[in-house]
């Protein structure tokens, strides 16, 4: 004699919404219905892939819109760093819009793209580091870095002195590349107000030097 399998436990749409937006967790609803745990989160995936309840997001977070006609028209001549600065969202986001939308960002390649951030940041920071600053692949740098002839820390080169280099790569990054004085912090593991006075000083000795000559 064939056995019985388990009886399938059914949970109205409306009854999980009540339960999910009254702040109840899945152990919670689970012992009100007396089935297990992943029950009730498969129950939910499934009504939210149905479309019956929308996905429940992290409270404080909301969904970022980004125009995909504005997205599409500055991924043409920004990277994903740069069009995050653009858009006042984080690069994941970018990131996920730019694969929403099915916007090809490899028309300028992204050797292309980076060689500006790489190039500031080569004489500071190895590869790696670079390529998770920038949330690229490794892969990506190393192309820049040959197509471009590029050369980074640890690349088996002379290097100038290392406050030098710090510096120039800073220079570089407020320039040419538009970083804010908080993102170049973080990256070099200094303060903001450390960034600002680099490149106060740094503004004084060209001030200086220009008079000089005169």
């Amino acid at each position: 004699m064939a056995t019985k399998g388990r009886r399938r436990i059914e949970i109205e749409p409306k009854e999980l919404i009540y339960l999910r937006d009254g702040g109840l967790t899945n152990e919670e609803i689970a012992a009100i219905y007396k089935c297990s745990i992943p029950t009730v989160a498969n129950r939910t995936r499934e009504l939210q892939l149905n479309g019956h309840i929308q996905f429940k997001r992290k409270k404080g977070r909301t969904v970022l819109n980004v125009p995909e006609e504005e997205l599409r028209e500055a991924s043409k001549k920004m990277n994903i760093i740069q069009l995050a600065k653009e858009f006042g969202v984080s690069a994941t986001t970018i990131s996920k819009r730019l694969s929403e939308y099915g916007i090809n960002t490899r028309s300028r390649g992204i050797a292309a793209r980076i060689v500006n951030d790489v190039r500031a940041l080569s004489t500071h920071k190895t590869r790696t580091e670079i390529a998770d600053l920038l949330e690229v692949s490794r892969s990506a740098v190393d192309k820049c870095c040959s197509e471009y002839k590029i050369r980074c820390k640890g690349g088996h080169h002379t290097m100038t002195d290392k406050k030098v280099a710090r510096r120039d790569a800073i220079l570089a990054l407020l320039g040419q590349c538009n970083w804010t004085k908080s993102e170049i912090g973080m990256a070099f593991d200094i303060s903001r107000e450390r960034v600002r006075q680099i490149a106060a000083y740094s503004q004084y000795r060209r001030t200086h030097a220009d008079d000089a000559s005169e």
